[in-house]
């Protein structure tokens, strides 16, 4: 009787080489298992940066045109309370002193030309008008604007 040499098989006669490759296994898992929830973590996170950005913009937006109808209804307001002294016969037939209906059309005229309806400048512009522009400007707010903190 011949004796069979068989030959030795790697996996099945090395127990080391078996539990090495199944380690080798567990790590290609786990590494995609990780670079599958970054991709999915980042792509999630740029979805919800760019709506939010778009929901902060529509909201921005609506701010600014609801800004802008009050203001157009405020100044439509104040242009027809000034409508109703202007066409009252009463008040118009009131003799003032001074100019008054030239004064308020110059409300917003300065002495350096640089004011407006009709850039009247210096002479032009009634006396009685500075003493207007100066009390309207010491009456009105200070616009400073502030920085923020670096």
């Amino acid at each position: 009787m011949g004796i069979i040499k068989r030959k030795k098989s790697l996996t099945a006669d090395t127990p080391g080489r078996t539990e090495q490759l199944s380690g080798y296994f567990y790590v290609l898992i786990l590494l995609f298992l990780t670079i599958g929830i970054v991709a999915i973590g980042y792509f999630s996170y740029r979805t919800y940066q760019h709506n939010y950005r778009d929901q902060v913009e529509r909201n921005i937006s609506t701010i600014a045109d609801q800004k802008v109808d009050e203001l157009v209804d405020w100044r439509t307001e104040r242009l027809g309370d000034a409508s109703i002294f202007f066409k009252n016969p009463v008040f118009t037939s009131i003799d003032f002193s001074w100019p008054i209906a030239e004064m308020v059309l110059q409300h917003h005229e300065r002495m350096n030309g640089s004011g407006y309806p009709q850039r009247f400048k210096g002479e032009d512009i009634l006396y009685d008008q500075d003493v207007v522009s100066a009390e309207r400007k010491a009456h009105e707010p200070k616009r400073t604007r502030q920085h923020p903190a670096r």
